[in-house]
């Protein structure tokens, strides 16, 4: 009975084993259909888990994003409304008191919309499954494009995060609001509950779908981008190249998007165009000092809090 798997005998099987290793994303459900004219790109992932910088990456390779700003790249008419807020600029943390047969219809009416400017296009939502179904008859063409991480460094970012609004909401409590503090178990089941629904809806679907290493991206954006363009049908030109090396960070986060790429876009243009920091852009990078002292002393004074009961039980 023949096995399945690598001749290591094999010169050419070596070097196949090789390419393969070296990939940082694996197609399923596919190939790709970039013969297609008309193709819509979805973006998602967990929360905290690497979706901006592959967002990125997408968005300088050319994808049509409307993104709302130079932080995470979302749409705001997407993104806020699905998650119960206006979309106005400056009233993204108000609720907009629609039910949700009419936040279904304002989000299909926004892809007829998409649909009717753009040929190629796709949005960034981590949280997309909540209503994916219910606007899927509207999209044409759609594909997946799904960022896995360790889910243990998207727990402990969540749990960053967290802290992160507790700082905040004591700042400013009408825009930042905090319930209940997540707790490890709590962030470690919700980030693989996540990936499980999303593997369930890829199987369901049965639409093309990238999933990407988020860990092998970040240390290979070039592999990361020539995959990418590969998928969505762009080309990765060597000024586009430049760009994405400038915006990934091989050490963790990413950097504001390149101010060259609004001009070359020129469709949707970043409205705040910042210089690249020198540090990259992450959850609380707009902390002072001092408050991230505070933060890493509530983390650690928690963890150790935790360990310390559990050695006691």
């Amino acid at each position: 009975m023949a096995t399945r798997g690598w001749d290591l005998t094999n010169l050419d099987s070596l070097a196949q084993m090789k390419l393969y290793d070296a990939r940082t994303t694996l197609v399923v459900n596919g190939p790709a259909r970039t013969d297609l004219s008309n193709r819509t790109y979805i973006i998602t992932g967990s929360g905290r888990g690497g979706t901006t910088m592959v967002t990125g990456v997408a968005h300088l390779l050319g994808l049509e994003l409307n993104p709302g700003g130079v932080g995470n790249l979302e749409d705001p008419q997407f993104v806020n409304v699905a998650q119960g807020r206006r979309p106005e600029k400056g009233k993204t943390h108000e609720p907009h008191n629609l039910s949700r047969e009419e936040t279904v219809e304002y989000l299909r009416n926004r892809v007829i919309t998409n649909n009717q400017h753009n040929s190629v296009w796709g949005w960034k939502d981590p949280g997309v499954d909540s209503y994916l179904t219910d606007i899927s008859s509207e999209l044409r063409n759609p594909h997946f494009i799904v960022v896995y991480r360790d889910p243990i460094a998207v727990a402990t970012a969540l749990i960053a995060a967290d802290e992160t609004n507790v700082l905040m909401a004591e700042k400013d409590p009408l825009r930042h609001k905090v319930g209940t503090v997540i707790t490890p178990e709590q962030a470690y089941n919700m980030v693989t509950q996540h990936y499980s629904r999303y593997w369930e809806l890829l199987n369901e679907l049965k639409w093309p779908t990238l999933l990407v290493s988020y860990e092998r991206g970040r240390s290979q954006p070039l592999q990361l981008a020539a995959e990418m363009a590969d998928f969505l049908g762009l080309e990765l030109t060597a000024e586009v190249t430049q760009n994405i090396l400038a915006y990934v960070s091989n050490s963790g986060g990413y950097f504001h998007m390149p101010q060259a790429m609004n001009t070359i876009l020129n469709k949707n243009p970043i409205a705040e165009v910042l210089k690249p920091p020198t540090e990259p852009t992450g959850s609380d990078d707009a902390l002072p000092t001092s408050d991230k002292v505070g933060l890493i002393t509530r983390l650690r004074s928690r963890f150790t809090t935790r360990s310390t009961e559990k050695r006691v039980q």
